[in-house]
Formats: C-alpha cells, sequence, structure tokens
C-alpha cells in the first residue's frame, strides 16, 4: 500500500466515524452514521449504511470514485460492522480496494 491509499484509507475511515455537527470549525464534515446507533440488523440497515457512507464519501473524499460498497455484519459481535469498500483514485485511475473498513455504530 503506498503512502496516498494508506492516508485515503485513514481518510475515508475519519469521515465515516466522525458524525455530522462534531467538528467546529465544519459542522457539515462526517457521516451520519452514528444516527443509525441501535437499529435492528437488516438488509434494511445495510442499506441505509452503504448510503450514509456514500453520500459523506462523495462530499468529502474527492480524490476518490467509489465504485462498490459492501456492509458486512460480524456474526459473533452483534453490532461489529465492516465495509469492503472499492473505489477508483482520480489522479493515475488505479483501482483501490479497502477491506474490513471498521463502521462504528
Amino acid at each position: 500500500m503506498t503512502d496516498e491509499t494508506a492516508h485515503i484509507r485513514q481518510s475515508i475511515a475519519d469521515i465515516l466515524q466522525t458524525p455530522v455537527g462534531s467538528r467546529i470549525q465544519r459542522r457539515d464534515y462526517g457521516s451520519i452514521l452514528p444516527l443509525l446507533i441501535d437499529r435492528p440488523i437488516s438488509h434494511g440497515l445495510a442499506l441505509q449504511i452503504a448510503s450514509a457512507s456514500i453520500v459523506a464519501l462523495q462530499k468529502w473524499e474527492h480524490r476518490v470514485e467509489i465504485s462498490g460498497f459492501k456492509v458486512r455484519f460480524s456474526a459473533d459481535e452483534k453490532h461489529h460492522i465492516t465495509a469492503d469498500i472499492d473505489a477508483t483514485q482520480h489522479t493515475n485511475q488505479t483501482k483501490l480496494t479497502f477491506e474490513q473498513m471498521p463502521l462504528v455504530l
């Protein structure tokens, strides 16, 4: 993984784990994933998570275009949720895959 790819991965994690409204100078930075806390695990929740994540990443991570987003629920931990994200880096059209990105709900 290159330094740029590692930085993109870190940025994606920061965007998804930061609640909208929590940054003083950037009130609209982050995602609405924390609003999905305590919802029953279902296919509908997976769609809400994917939608909220993709919208936030399109708004805040301009170095990549998201081409795939798969939500994974851990069988052994009720609220351990990860995502596999496929993207294309704009600068060089490199395909990127970020597996098991932690999503904090």
